[in-house]
């Protein structure tokens, strides 16, 4: 049986729960494989089960499979496939249920409470997260190519970069350097420049790239269903004294950060090093999110570096450290790494350390 259901179901024998249902998101494709749009996979302490429509089960039938050769594939769609769970649920006697809240609709819910009216519905998202949040070795190996090919096409991408250029532009000629590796998409692309760095969530614009721009660019690429983040700010030119500093700031922020990441260590203490550094520098106030967060098959995941987080870092988590200052009128400068938490002396390896860093002047 695969590590992640018998994980699974350790959970579910502690937490006296009988099954759980994944109607989609990562976590359903963590513990069925399948990567499609539509289907239903449900775990229980007796069986595992994906409920699909037609267009589906014969890549139901291979994905899953890969996860475990006890998966029985149901063609259903629509209330018949929510019916069929609700009689697997009473042939087994289950009574309690997990289910990740985040990702499942309201009408879903409803639909499910329905038909099986006699089972009590649990929110699960914390416990799956948890369970997600430590990376197996294939996993890594994974994510590391992630970076790597994320890592490449940046470089590609700053060496297409002519004044003139839009930021939009930019981000085109990202996700084209992306398209020339097999198997991986562009995840997202931040391009803020000039007073855009800012904004930091920026989408891309018709702002032309100009001489004196700092340029922030976050980027990554989901590559066989894990995902890269890496962040970079370079000069275009000569850039202000101003910038300078803001830069130099949040690189020692981060610097000091990263020196804190390791096994053990508390999420929202490493977050405060590197608040407190900004602060006491004179720029907290523009240092709004918090430093980092959880990285694997969201972009997005378990545990998040942030003020008064006490989620306490283990062995296998990937997390980013990406401290920022943004000011309006100015810019702004955030740079960001992916971190391996592990054994190591440091207690982390740098998986985005071959990606260019620095303030990198770009000259033309």
């Amino acid at each position: 049986m695969n590590e992640r259901i018998l994980r699974l179901r350790k959970a579910m024998s502690d937490a006296r729960i009988d099954a759980c249902v994944f109607y989609s998101g990562a976590d359903r494709q963590f513990y069925s494989g399948f990567t499609g749009t539509s289907g239903i996979a449900v775990v229980t302490h007796k069986s595992l089960i994906f409920v699909t429509d037609s267009r589906y089960t014969i890549q139901a039938r291979e994905q899953c499979s890969a996860i475990s050769d006890e998966y029985v594939i149901v063609q259903k769609g629509g209330a018949a496939a929510v019916a069929h769970i609700a009689e697997v649920f009473k042939g087994e006697g289950i009574s309690r249920i997990w289910v990740n809240e985040d990702m499942m609709t309201y009408s879903q819910y409803l639909a499910l409470t329905a038909e099986a009216d006699f089972v009590r519905v649990e929110k699960g998202a914390q416990v799956f997260q948890s369970l997600r949040a430590s990376k197996t070795g294939d996993e890594i190996a994974i994510m590391k190519e992630a970076a790597r090919i994320a890592g490449k096409a940046y470089v590609a991408m700053l060496n297409n970069t002519v004044v003139g250029m839009t930021e939009l532009e930019m981000a085109a000629e990202f996700e084209r350097q992306v398209g020339m590796f097999e198997g991986a998409s562009c995840a997202f692309r931040i391009i803020a420049s000039g007073e855009n760095g800012a904004k930091p969530h920026a989408i891309p614009s018709e702002r032309k790239i100009q001489y004196g721009d700092m340029v922030t660019v976050d980027f990554g690429v989901c590559y066989k269903g894990y995902y890269s983040d890496c962040t970079r700010t370079f000069a275009v030119g000569e850039v202000s004294h101003e910038q300078e500093k803001i830069y130099s700031i949040v690189a020692q922020a981060k610097a000091l950060a990263q020196r804190a990441i390791r096994p053990g260590a508390v999420c929202g203490e490493i977050d405060k090093i590197a608040r407190d550094y900004i602060t006491e520098a004179g720029y907290g106030q523009y240092f709004g999110h918090g430093l980092g967060h959880g990285l694997g098959m969201d972009v997005h995941e378990f545990p998040r570096l942030a003020p008064g987080v006490d989620a306490v870092l283990a062995e296998g988590m990937v997390v980013t450290n990406e401290p920022g200052i943004y000011i309006e009128g100015l810019g702004g400068v955030r740079i960001e790494d992916s971190l391996l938490v592990d054994d190591s002396p440091e207690g982390h390896t740098n998986i985005t350390a071959d990606v260019p860093n620095g303030l990198y002047v770009k000259e033309f």
